[in-house]
């Protein structure tokens, strides 16, 4: 068999042809490739006026770290963050380790809405209607109290209780709780602001029902790779067939020098995940840190990137 085919889709897997769409692109420096070697989330993530240059070669360096393995520090920084996640996933109480993170440094709370939720919003709930969009790990967020106000009937998942309870106390003081055995609901009296406590992958799923989209603003990014799988099962059974699902992800380079949560997860992940059912675009990238800051934690990138998950054509 030759290295590579007269046909490129011949004999390699769909993530290898991105990687090789992401490195022509950028040896490129012009999306000029063959339509069908070039991702149409990439293609749609530039008319957006993402910077797809600097995109691709984030792009592709992670998939030479992280899914080829071909430079030699992807061994040590797989040990480091394995390591990490593992002590995450090990917890004996994981809602103990999060209402010590909620304590001690919850740096990712905000304390207004989020104004990349208000930038793409009509991406998420597309006008007109009202929507059913979930949260999921969801905290004391200001968005899902936004998102209610809109008109939408909001559910969110969070693990710790007191977070909820301080929500609620501060925005729904008439709310209602109810022990449901398998978790604790707080809801308010018309039933279209709720948030369940307790652990995502023990909901009971006919429970929550289904929804129209979902805004993941930090839940992705925040589960160790072990269980992004089970991550993934678990929000592709809550979608209704028109979804719309609104992702805040993370990227870091090189990503054994911030540990997380929240995690790196490059975009090949994320289709991965859910590319047999849905299709993703870049909506958005913007740098996290200045360059000092960058500099002093060793990093050469640290970007967040929206995407927009919508349903596949069959």
């Amino acid at each position: 068999m030759p290295l590579w085919p007269s046909h490129p889709t011949a004999y390699i897997s769909s993530s290898a042809l991105e990687f090789a769409s992401l490195l022509y692109i950028f040896v490129s420096w012009r999306p000029v490739a063959p339509s069908h070697m070039i991702p149409r989330s990439l293609i749609a993530g530039q008319n957006a006026g993402v910077n797809t240059v600097e995109f691709c070669i984030v792009a592709a360096v992670s998939c030479l770290r992280d899914r080829l393995g071909v430079l030699q520090a992807s061994s040590a920084s797989s040990a480091v963050v394995s390591e990490s996640e593992e002590t995450m996933a090990d917890e004996e109480d994981n809602s103990a380790f999060w209402a010590s993170r909620w304590t001690e440094d919850p740096s990712w709370h905000m304390d207004e809405v989020n104004p990349h939720l208000k930038r793409h919003i009509s991406h998420l709930a597309p006008p007109p209607g009202r929507c059913r969009i979930f949260v999921p790990l969801c905290g004391k967020s200001l968005d899902l109290k936004w998102l209610h106000s809109k008109g939408h009937s909001v559910v969110g998942v969070e693990m710790v209780e007191d977070v909820v309870k301080t929500f609620f106390e501060e925005n729904e003081p008439n709310h209602i709780v109810k022990d449901l055995g398998w978790g604790i609901l707080y809801t308010n009296q018309h039933r279209s602001l709720q948030i369940y406590v307790g652990d995502i992958f023990k909901m009971h799923m006919e429970e929550l029902g289904r929804f129209d989209g979902v805004w993941d603003r930090g839940a992705l990014v925040a589960i160790p790779e072990s269980q992004r799988t089970e991550y993934a099962t678990i929000i592709k059974r809550l979608l209704r067939p028109h979804f719309r699902y609104l992702l805040n992800n993370y990227f870091y380079r090189p990503a054994e020098k911030f540990q997380g949560p929240p995690y790196t997860v490059p975009n090949y992940i994320v289709h991965e995940l859910f590319g047999q059912i849905a299709i993703w675009k870049i909506l958005e990238t913007t740098e996290m840190m200045s360059k000092e800051e960058k500099e002093a934690q060793g990093l050469d990138v640290a970007m967040q990137v929206f995407l927009l998950l919508t349903p596949k054509r069959m």
